[in-house]
């Protein structure tokens, strides 16, 4: 599942000595509703939502976003706003009409380098901290990602997208009205967009303004993997001299997972880098001669790339002395530049390293020791299968040994963090219904949990240069992610944002319990169950049974903006979240126990889990629901075809209904290949692809549905929303289809989400509440 960010309230503070007191946040967009009463639908908009965390190298300051809903426009704000470790002090960075987010702090701790969407197109701005004025950096036309500021400070590395192929425009430039896609290979579209002509690429840019330099020339490779990859897949050696990033380098990235970990050498690129400084150049003319040409060539190069069209206009810059910064003279066309000879005939072609190469799964995440011997990065063993087991690898960086830190501990782990010392990686990991941050000793293997409570983890891990206090962030299912501090020493936690307190002081919370349930092999199914504001026992109330997506995606207490349980349970229902079969948390078996078998046990599960619970005396029997999203919405109609009467009302958003149509129309196809044993026109393969479709049970099909799926949904394509409904109309079934032309997988917009909410209550209320 991608993380969807949403929310909030315009905030308005007090200056105090140039920075803001803490706590002090108001809410402006959505009022907050001064009286207790059960949550609703807008107070789950309401809520502000921290991304995007990042500690200053001096330790003394955490930058983060905050996103901010506008129902009006029905669009999305981020801020950029900074709480001091201490928890003393909250300030606020930019407040405009408009997104700043990817904050980093230069290595000095006084700028802070971020993106905006001012002029429409993300660009790279740095301001001093904390009231300095912002100045644009980049001035790219195709945009720009997944910023990083050099170890050094001289340079900051950004992403942004290279023309690389010939467009439809290109080949029939008198046709200039058409508006026509041709492709010879796949993908021909990725999650939520059509694919063009372009890759993104790795860029760096000295800090202080100059021409970006491309680090992938001529690669029809993108850097970060998309569609969900972000800047957790590059980074800088401590000396600034190497870059390490993730990149699928492969013919066929459709059924391949195989990504490795690249490292480039950055040292006969940049004079600075390759140890010829300034200073000792500063009154040596030639030297100053040499970094001009070495601009100017590296400037032809990425021009070769990049189209007039993704970008019409490149800074030219004019070197007057190495130690005077670079001054923006012109701007011309990238076509209007004279080529000169590629770079890597010069000698100055990026040395590039696969430090994974002969690894044939998922290699991702790259991250330099302190010390720079070591090179971590989380990697997956088996090659196609997107849901193995997360590993921390160690990459020695004298031996070129690989070696698992992991190995000890059956779980996902994620966010990896190294210590100042470079003796331990501390990680984010599934733990039982949770999300828990354990501790891994490089030397020994041995791991320690350092949280303590249960709770969600993570979100932002991070750790002071002193490396006495851990910084992340940390929710469950009544209190949404809010930045926490640890004392390592101690285990003492320290909430230092509080960004919700005032509005969840009204909303009347839920109570929730962990709940174990035994499936029909005897095996044990962890719950999380719901239950309503105010619960009496001896009251009866509908349940719904919430089918997980992923499928391979473990329910926790996770504070969802689309399935949240304190919101469901608000409507009057207990909200069952079953851990079946089929999910991370409980070790890898139990997590590869769905593949190849998705109508199989872990549906079985769900019926067990329903049959068990409803036996509670507070239970109306004649008042279950299930519902779920992706693979969740493939349980819905699974189970409508095989759950004989146990259910009143179904829910599917983005479900799977033929599993046949969907692997010929979704874009990786490495999942389904994995998930249903490969290509569908081998035999075996083909009979358990409808074994474990749903479309082959709609004759048993007698119970109410509501359908809802996005148009721009290319995972799960809006089509197989659309059988359902129709086969569901066409067998007399009450049923009910919510079409989305603009949202995707996910329904990111809050009128939409209002829409749908209202529209799954009341279907819910009419068939379980009779």
């Amino acid at each position: 599942m991608v993380k969807y960010l949403a929310v909030a309230a315009i905030m308005s503070i007090f200056v105090l000595t140039g920075c803001y007191k803490a706590n002090e946040n108001l809410n402006g967009k959505m009022p907050v509703k001064k009286e207790l009463h059960t949550m609703t639908a807008q107070d789950l908009f309401s809520m502000e939502r921290i991304s995007e965390m990042n500690i200053s190298p001096n330790g003394k300051w955490v930058v983060y976003a905050i996103t901010t809903p506008n129902p009006a426009e029905n669009k999305m704000y981020r801020d950029l706003w900074a709480v001091s470790v201490d928890g003393k002090f909250t300030m606020q960075i930019t407040s405009d009409n408009y997104s700043e987010y990817n904050p980093i702090w230069s290595p000095d701790s006084r700028k802070i380098a971020y993106i905006s969407t001012k002029d429409g197109v993300p660009q790279v701005f740095i301001k001093e901290f904390p009231n300095g004025k912002a100045k644009q950096l980049t001035d790219i036309p195709a945009g720009v990602s997944n910023i990083l500021w050099s170890p050094d400070g001289k340079y900051i590395s950004f992403t942004s997208e290279v023309k690389m192929n010939q467009s439809v425009a290109d080949k029939y430039p008198d046709q200039p009205l058409a508006n026509v896609k041709i492709y010879t290979s796949l993908p021909v579209r990725h999650w939520d967009e059509w694919t063009d002509e372009s890759y993104s690429h790795i860029f760096i840019i000295p800090a202080k303004g100059g021409e970006p330099m491309d680090l992938m020339p001529q690669e029809r490779f993108d850097t970060p993997l998309k569609p969900f990859g972000g800047v957790e897949e590059i980074n800088w050696s401590p000396d600034g001299r190497y870059l390490a990033y993730t990149c699928k380098k492969v013919e066929d990235n459709v059924t391949s997972t195989n990504s490795d970990i690249y490292v480039v050498d950055m040292k006969n690129l940049c004079p600075e880098i390759s140890g010829k400084e300034c200073d000792d150049c500063e009154n040596d003319d030639s030297c100053c001669e040499e970094v001009e040409k070495t601009e100017i060539k590296e400037m032809s190069s990425m021009t070769k790339e990049m189209s007039s069209k993704k970008i019409e206009k490149t800074p030219v810059t004019e070197q007057k002395s190495c130690c005077e910064e670079p001054v923006v003279t012109e701007i011309k066309s990238c076509c209007e530049v004279e080529e000169e000879e590629d770079l890597c005939e010069q000698g100055k072609c990026p040395k590039v390293l696969n430090i994974s190469e002969g690894m044939p799964g998922y290699d991702r995440a790259p991250k330099f020791s302190p010390d720079g011997k070591w090179i971590s990065f989380i990697s997956l063993e088996r090659p196609g299968f997107e849901s193995d087991k997360s590993r921390i690898m160690l990459y020695n960086r004298n031996t070129k040994e690989i070696i698992e830190v992991t190995a000890n501990l059956d779980q996902w782990n994620d966010e990896p963090v190294w210590s100042p010392d470079s003796k331990k990686i501390y990680t984010v990991s599934t733990d039982s219904g949770v999300y828990s941050i354990f501790a891994f000793d490089i030397e020994t293997k041995l791991y320690e949990r350092i949280s303590k409570e249960k709770w969600n983890y993570g979100h932002g891990l991070g750790i002071t240069p002193d490396g006495n206090t851990l910084i992340f962030g940390k929710m469950n299912m009544n209190n949404p992610l809010e930045i926490y501090k640890m004392d390592l020493a101690t285990g003492k936690e320290t909430q230092l944002t509080h960004l919700n307190t005032e509005k969840l002081k009204y909303i009347k919370p839920v109570t929730f319990e962990e709940k174990w349930f035994t499936a029909n092999d005897g095996a044990k199914i962890h719950s999380w169950v719901t239950y309503p504001p105010d619960f009496d026992p001896n009251k009866k109330y509908p349940v719904i049974i919430l089918l997980q997506g992923g499928p391979q995606s473990m329910l926790s207490q996770n504070y969802h903006y689309r399935w949240n349980s304190a919101l469901f349970a608000s409507m009057g229902y207990i909200y069952v979240s079953a851990n079946r079969r089929g999910v991370p948390g409980f070790g890898q078996a139990w997590n590869d126990a769905i593949s190849k078998d998705w109508g199989g046990k872990a549906m079985d599960d769900y019926l067990a889990v329903t049959d068990q619970f409803v036996q509670e005396p507070y239970v109306k029997t004649d008042g279950v629901a299930a519902i779920g999203a992706s693979a969740g919405g493939y349980a819905a109609f699974w189970l409508a075809g095989h759950h004989q009467g146990r259910y009143k009302a179904f829910v599917s958003h983005c479900g799977v209904f033929d599993v046949l149509s969907k692997m010929g129309s979704t874009e990786e196809l490495f999942f389904p290949y994995w998930e249903f044993g490969g290509p569908y026109w081998i035999k075996e393969n083909r009979d358990n692809i409808e074994k474990n479709s749903p479309i082959n049970f709609v004759q048993n099909w007698d119970t109410p549905i509501l359908i809802s799926t996005g148009e721009r949904d290319f995972r799960v394509p809006y089509t197989q929303s659309l059988e359902a409904f129709t086969a569901a109309q066409q067998k007399g079934i009450p049923s009910e289809l919510i079409y989305f032309p603009n949202e995707t997988h996910f329904i990111a917009h809050a009128q939409e989400y209002f829409i749908w909410f209202n529209e799954v209550e009341n279907w819910l209320n009419k068939y379980c509440l009779k």
